[in-house]
């Protein structure tokens, strides 16, 4: 339990409510052992000391000691957890300490150690899309041991060996406009599948599609057309069926949306109507 003399000290402003709700609590629950005097001494100089900073401000305009910036700044916000192939597990970290800039994160089956895979921060390299404008689904772990994943600053796509160090590379072409988000690897015909949104046109709302990704050339195949929007592409075992999700306006996704099935050929592509 904190000495009198220290509470003392900090007993100024937001502080001293702070630290009165604390001796209260704890007073109650029996873990604290000042004497009900002391706590209530503390707790009415907390008010006396807070009421004499307030101050006068016009609606709108008062300023308040705690701020935005003071609530996010320490906190960083995970998500996207997968594990790879060698068993270590991946995640995202999202740092306000280095702007909001998302981050992979891996901790190695071996030994347990945690690491970035993502180059640091310097390097501009920042995984998060900005498909559909909310993101979501910006990376995949995949089974031949690369990550691949968008980053932010040009929406490009890009892969890297999963382990710290390794230097991304470049999939789709710069300045295409096209988005791409929720990655599925089809191994057998050496592509990833995709959500594509296409931004081509400034004049019109960009076109959604399910879309294949050639691992060699980055040259993109629209697969699936005909909706508003598009999410979770799903490759069968086999490679020979997809799922997808799609949803059209004025709906939203937590609306109503439709989970389709397609056939796929020996090339990929869709044949038939899916259903």
């Amino acid at each position: 339990t904190a000495a009198p003399a220290k509470l003392a000290a900090e007993d100024s402003g937001l502080g001293a409510l702070c630290l009165m709700l604390w001796l209260q609590r704890a007073c109650h629950a029996g873990h604290c052992k000042l004497l009900p005097s002391t706590v209530q001494r503390y707790s009415i100089r907390g008010l006396i000391s807070t009421r004499a900073m307030a101050k006068d401000a016009p609606l709108g305009e008062w300023v308040s000691p705690i701020t935005s910036k003071l609530i996010v700044s320490k906190v960083t916000r995970l998500g996207s957890a997968s594990l790879a192939q060698d068993g270590s597990v991946c995640w995202m970290e999202m740092r306000p300490t280095e702007a909001g800039r998302s981050v992979m994160v891996q901790r190695l089956a071996s030994d347990g150690k945690v690491q970035d895979v993502t180059p640091p921060v310097d390097t501009g390299f920042n995984v998060r899309s900005r498909v559909h404008e909310y993101g979501g689904g910006e990376h995949l772990v995949a089974a031949n041991g690369k990550v691949y994943f968008s980053n932010f600053q040009d929406q490009v796509v890009y892969f890297q060996d999963l382990q710290p160090g390794s230097k991304p590379t470049a999939l789709t072409m710069a300045d295409s406009k096209l988005r791409f988000a929720n990655y599925a690897l089809d191994a057998t015909r050496n592509r990833l599948i995709a959500v594509c949104e296409d931004h081509l046109q400034d004049h019109r709302e960009a076109i959604n599609t399910i879309a294949a990704i050639d691992l060699n050339s980055g040259a993109v195949t629209h697969l699936a057309t005909g909706h508003d929007f598009f999410s979770f592409p799903v490759l069968s075992l086999d490679g020979s069926k997809l799922a997808y999700v799609a949803w059209d306006h004025p709906n939203m996704p937590w609306d109503d949306t439709c989970l389709f099935l397609a056939d796929l050929d020996t090339d990929g592509r869709v044949k038939g109507e899916p259903r």
